[in-house]
Formats: C-alpha cells, sequence, structure tokens
C-alpha cells in the first residue's frame, strides 16, 4: 500500500500518533493499582547508593549491566513516587514503537509501520517491561536503534549510520546481557550478507563495529570477571514440546510462559511467518534470523548454561517480531485488492483487541501491593500499639523497608535469622510488634513448623500472600 499525494498523506502519520497514544495507555493503565515490586524495589536501593557502592553492589549482583540503575539514581534525585520512577521505562517503551515504526519505513509504508507499532504496544510482555523500573525498557529501545541504524548503514552506506549502530550496540551492552547478544547477531547479519557479496571493505566494518563494542564493554566485563561467582538459582528446566511452546505463546501473548491463548499466538506467530516466508526479499532472512536466535537461540543458551528458563530473557526477541508481523500485514494487505484500507484496519484491530485478558492480568495481577502492609503498620504504629517489624523473610525485608522508608516517619522493619532459634532470639530481643513473612520464601522446615504453630492474624493475597503474626513478651500470640 502506498501514500498518495495530498490528504492522504496525513492518514500515515494520524495512525502512528494513534498507536503511540495506544502504547502509553496501556503501560500506565492499571499502574496505581500496585506498588513497586521486589526486583524494582532492589533496583532503587542499589540507585540510592553514592556511585562507588552502586557500582560494587552491581558487580557483584551481576544480574543486569549498570547504565539504567545509573539512569535511575539520576532520575530518582527529582521525587521518588512511584507515577514519577515510572516515567523513564514508558519513555524507552515510546521511543522503540516511534524506532520500530521508522525502522519499517514510516509513512512511505503505512500499514508495515503501522502494524509493527500496534502489535509492540499490545504485546502484554511488552506493556508489563515497559512501565517496571527494570533495564528491560532501555535494552528494547537500544536493540531496536541498533536494527535501525544496521538497516540504514545498508540502505544508504554512510559512515554515520554505522557509527549510530555502533553507539546503539554500547547501550545495548551496557543496558541488558541480552541486548548485547542481539547487538552481535545483529553484526553478524551484515557480515553474513557482506562476504556472500564479496563486499570486502563492508566485510571489515561489520567485523570493526562489534570489535569497538566489545572494547567499549571491556571494562564491565573485567569487572565481573573479577567478583566472586554467583551460584545459580535454578538449573534449567527440562525441554519439553509443550514448555517451548508455551514460551513462544507467551511471548507474544502474555507475561508469561502461558499457552491459554493459542489462537492469539498462531495468528501472530502466523504473521510474522507470512512476513519472513513471502514478505520483501532483502529484509526477511536478517529479521527471521534474530527471531529465531533471540528466542529459540536463547532457551538453548541457557539450556547449555544449565542457567533456568524465564521469559523475560527472550524479551528482545520482541523488536524483530513485531517488525515481521508488519512485514506480514504488508504481504496480506497487498493481495487485498479494493479492499485494502478495510483488510488494514481490521489487521490493526486484530492485533490489539485480543490480547486484552492478557493486558488485564498485567494491570491487575503483574505486581503486588505492599503499599496495604505498609499502611496497616503505619495505622498500628498511630493507634500506639505498634511495636517493632520484623521480617521473617529476605523478600518481605526489601520490599517492605522500601514502603516503610517512604513513610511519615519513616520506619525500617528488621530481617530475622532463617531458623527457629534465631526466630525464638529475636522474638526475645524486641518484645513485642509484627513478624512479617512471604510465600515467595520458604523458611527452613524447623522455622515452618514455628510459624505453623501461630496463624496469621492478618493476610495481604496482593502483596505477595504476605502474612502478619502478633507476638507479645517475646511469644507469638494466637489468632
Amino acid at each position: 500500500m502506498t501514500v498518495r499525494p495530498g490528504v492522504s498523506s496525513r492518514y500515515p502519520v494520524l495512525v502512528a500518533g494513534l498507536g503511540v497514544a495506544l502504547l502509553v495507555a496501556l503501560r500506565v493503565y492499571g499502574a496505581s493499582a500496585s506498588s513497586l515490586w521486589l526486583d524494582e524495589a532492589i533496583q532503587l536501593d542499589m540507585a540510592s547508593k553514592a556511585f562507588p557502592e552502586m557500582w560494587r553492589s552491581l558487580v557483584l549482583d551481576r544480574v543486569h549491566p549498570p547504565l539504567d540503575t545509573l539512569l535511575t539514581s539520576l532520575w530518582r534525585r527529582v521525587s521518588e513516587s512511584d507515577a514519577w520512577l515510572r516515567i523513564p521505562p514508558v519513555l524507552w517503551s515510546v521511543a522503540t514503537g516511534l524506532v520500530l515504526w521508522v525502522r519499517s519505513g514510516g509513512g512511505a509504508k503505512p500499514v508495515r509501520s503501522s502494524v509493527s507499532l500496534f502489535a509492540f504496544a499490545a504485546f502484554p510482555l511488552a506493556v508489563q517491561l515497559g512501565s517496571e523500573i527494570r533495564p528491560y525498557a532501555l535494552g528494547l529501545l537500544s536493540v531496536a536503534l541498533v536494527e535501525l541504524c544496521r538497516w540504514n548503514w545498508r540502505r544508504t552506506d554512510r559512515t554515520a549510520w554505522w557509527w549510530g549502530a555502533v553507539l546503539a550496540s554500547l547501550l545495548a551492552a551496557w543496558s541488558l546481557y541480552w541486548g548485547l547478544f542481539a547487538a552481535l547477531l545483529s553484526w553478524g547479519v551484515e557480515a553474513v550478507r557482506s562476504a556472500r557479496s564479496r563486499d570486502a571493505r563492508r566485510l571489515a566494518r561489520s567485523v570493526a563495529g562489534p570489535a569497538l563494542v566489545l572494547a567499549g564493554y571491556l571494562p564491565w566485563l573485567i569487572a565481573v570477571a573479577r567478583a566472586p561467582a554467583r551460584a545459580i538459582e535454578m538449573a534449567s528446566q527440562r525441554p519439553t514440546t509443550e514448555l517451548v511452546l508455551s514460551f513462544l505463546a507467551g511471548l507474544v501473548t502474555d507475561r508469561q510462559e502461558d499457552l491459554s491463548h493459542p489462537v492469539v499466538a498462531g495468528f501472530l506467530w502466523g504473521l510474522f511467518l507470512l512476513g519472513v516466508l513471502l514478505g520483501e526479499e532483502d529484509d526477511r532472512p536478517g529479521i527471521a534470523f534474530l527471531a529465531a536466535a533471540m528466542s529459540l537461540g536463547v532457551l538453548g543458551a541457557l539450556l547449555a548454561a544449565g542457567h533456568w528458563w524465564s521469559l523475560r530473557y527472550l524479551c528482545v526477541a520482541l523488536v524483530p517480531l513485531a517488525l515481521g508481523a508488519g512485514l506480514g500485514a504488508e504481504t496480506l494487505i497487498s493481495r487485498a485488492g479494493r479492499w485494502r484500507v478495510p483488510a488494514w484496519a481490521a489487521l490493526l484491530v486484530l492485533v490489539v483487541v485480543p490480547q486484552r485478558d492478557a493486558i488485564q492480568d498485567v494491570a491487575r495481577n503483574a505486581r503486588p501491593d505492599w503499599r496495604e502492609v505498609a499502611s496497616f503498620l503505619d495505622l498500628d504504629r498511630r493507634s500506639g500499639r505498634g511495636g517493632t517489624v520484623l521480617a521473617g523473610d529476605p523478600w518481605s525485608f526489601i520490599v517492605l523497608r522500601f514502603q516503610t522508608r517512604r513513610l511519615v516517619p519513616p520506619f525500617e522493619p528488621a530481617l530475622v535469622p532463617d531458623s527457629p532459634d534465631g526466630l525464638a532470639t529475636e522474638l526475645g530481643r524486641y518484645g513485642s510488634g509484627w513478624l512479617v513473612a512471604s510465600s515467595h520464601y520458604q523458611p527452613s522446615e524447623e522455622a515452618g513448623r514455628l510459624l505453623a504453630g501461630a496463624p496469621a492474624r492478618v493476610a495481604f493475597p496482593r502483596a505477595d500472600e504476605a502474612t502478619l503474626r502478633r507476638f507479645e513478651g517475646g511469644r507469638l500470640l494466637p489468632p
């Protein structure tokens, strides 16, 4: 579908504006109904430290490169309200959608670009990651920028786009480990293409680009290599056809591995496959390779490393998947004849509306609400009874501490050892107060029996199923 001169040339821009509005609306939808969750609290705790201490914490943690935490440390100096802190990931997500729109052809290819934008706007996993204080939204933006710069360098051979691809790759590397993986694979696509066309100059630059990226990434690699190794939390799952399919389906229709939306998943993957099989010849091999490498390839790499699987590790595959969906839409609409405009509108609806249930689930259940627990404890404290707040597990301690520090006046819980003797000692030491525990963390068998002997007085299902037990005179009281 081409753009005719005159009034119709405004339509692609209007549709893109609608796509951006939809993208923002889905990411702020339901945001006020939940608090910051565990991983966000950990990142904000690190971001609150002075830079040397923050760097040491990130190196020892080894979970993510430091760029997003550094940006968070600067952003939080203005305000620490939930709404303010979640603005950056929404901005990164909006920028990613616009980059995908431009990468897909922009106003010159309205069907392709708009479907790519709308698909990314409505992917439930992209919706969740686009409103979390974590590095995933910035990682997705950087990978999309790599694709945009690499593609324009191929088309124009301008050095500025080559440097843009290098800088975007550095941004990806310092944002997300899988961002570095995606950037190197993108450069590899260009290297293979240059070798097949026997373009020695382009091949040399396709190798020099990632070499510069790795050189710029070297300080972080050295720091992490020198840090003490962390034990892997959980071994990788035993791969089965159903498990792999649940990851592939959840990637486009959910925030976790799930086969509950097979028709929607089949439609979106079918649109992608249509694009990479029958779409524009020059574009489809790279998109197909990157999508396969960042989905099945990532699962294979995790399996080889003995590391547990998580759908978040596949998130950068959303970039080529959105591009492929746009390519498939363009291929489909080109065969619609005089029904092209209605078919275009129908496709935009079909990549968004069927995601409704999953997006509503993101708004309701993706994050806990520990503000409820903090408010209860604050009210109890103001009533004059109060006492010490003990956290019975690290999960509760980290998230609850983040919330109680924001109260006026603030207070902090104490973390008790995970053993019956340690728990009993702490109860006797503090005398009276509340013991907070979460089902997300399993205590030792002995400590579990001690807790089971004193059922919870108050439960908060929306706060990671947190429970509160009252203790007086160093003893847990019955409900």
